[in-house]
């Protein structure tokens, strides 16, 4: 049996997620040291974490344009694209492989407690961003909304059936520095 999380795209943009495993995870050890380099753009990141709290701060905020295109070039480069209409496992850890029994994130779904997952996602055009603490065996959709976007919780068993009483996420609207001073 995998553990997998899904997210299905039930916009009419393109949405890119990057799954991040345990915020106290050193970057170095998870990510090329291409995909870092992208992200060296005037902040220091050491670990997962670093990089998740950033991320939701400047989500909330103005982003400089420079981090910006960081970010843009790091999803291009690590993340997956759940085009219009799809729906995508963008984590999946199958126990076929013997080395997965040693996996944290497989131990602790099949003994009940919870791993340290982080999806980050954000539009293709980088206009919205969320971040999401997210369970095996979960399928998030994403929805367009009259202003923006949201996060969905699934309904169990289901890829496209959205169970709003079982969780929501806004994606906040990215305002760049040039803009907010126009």
């Amino acid at each position: 049996m995998s553990q997998a999380i899904y997210l299905a795209n039930n916009t009419h943009k393109p949405i890119q997620c990057i799954v991040l495993p345990d915020p106290n995870a050193l970057l170095v050890d998870i990510f090329k040291p291409e995909a870092l380099t992208c992200l060296s753009a005037g902040e220091t990141f050491k670990t997962i974490g670093d990089l998740i709290n950033h991320y939701k701060t400047a989500a909330t905020g103005n982003w400089q344009n420079q981090f910006a295109q960081s970010i843009g070039r790091f999803f291009q480069q690590e993340g997956a694209t759940v085009y219009p209409g799809e729906d995508m496992d963008v984590y999946n850890i199958s126990p076929d492989n013997p080395l997965e029994y040693f996996n944290p994130s497989y131990v602790g779904a099949n003994f009940g407690t919870s791993p340290n997952i982080t999806l980050l996602l954000r539009t293709d055009d980088g206009r919205f961003a969320c971040t999401l603490a997210a369970k095996e065996g979960q399928c998030w959709i994403v929805q367009k909304q009259k202003v923006g976007y949201d996060l969905v919780h699934a309904a169990e068993g289901h890829h496209w059936v959205p169970d709003a009483d079982a969780g929501r996420v806004v994606f906040e609207p990215i305002i760049l520095e040039e803009e907010s001073t126009a």
